[in-house]
């Protein structure tokens, strides 16, 4: 937009905060959709077509472990993290969201923006993505 240009380097890192925190929020579903009460019909055939492309962790867990009953995953991750296109992110950003997302998924301090993910939920998603992912940032 017009003016862009004159944006200081303060205002810069707050933006590019602001979308990372955005990002994360879609990483973690914060905001899916209610599923039915009666959870969704699985239909085995695409299940198996899609686990097949599942990156397990040391327990056989992964991103794309389906839940389909009260939820689309067991782990309310995407697996989209994976992704060519996540993974080409500016290394800024994109350690600025692992960042964010480490916070979020503290078992005592993710914060009531993810209240809705359980502490074991939490804990998993953390060791899912330390066991799959190689570029972490220390300490993560």
């Amino acid at each position: 937009s017009e003016g862009q240009g004159n944006l200081t380097n303060r205002e810069h890192i707050d933006i590019l905060k602001q979308q990372a925190d955005s990002l994360v929020r879609y990483l973690l579903f914060a905001d899916e959709a209610e599923f039915p009460k009666k959870g969704l019909p699985g239909d085995r055939p695409y299940a198996d077509d899609f686990l097949a492309g599942k990156r397990p962790d040391k327990k056989g867990r992964s991103l794309r472990d389906l839940n389909l009953k009260d939820r689309m995953f067991e782990y309310r991750c995407s697996y989209m993290i994976y992704s060519d296109l996540f993974q080409s992110l500016p290394p800024v950003f994109k350690n600025h969201v692992y960042r964010r997302l480490g916070e979020a998924l503290e078992p005592a301090t993710g914060g009531r923006d993810y209240a809705f993910l359980s502490n074991a939920e939490r804990t998993a998603i953390r060791e899912i993505l330390r066991d799959t992912l190689t570029d972490l940032p220390a300490g993560w």
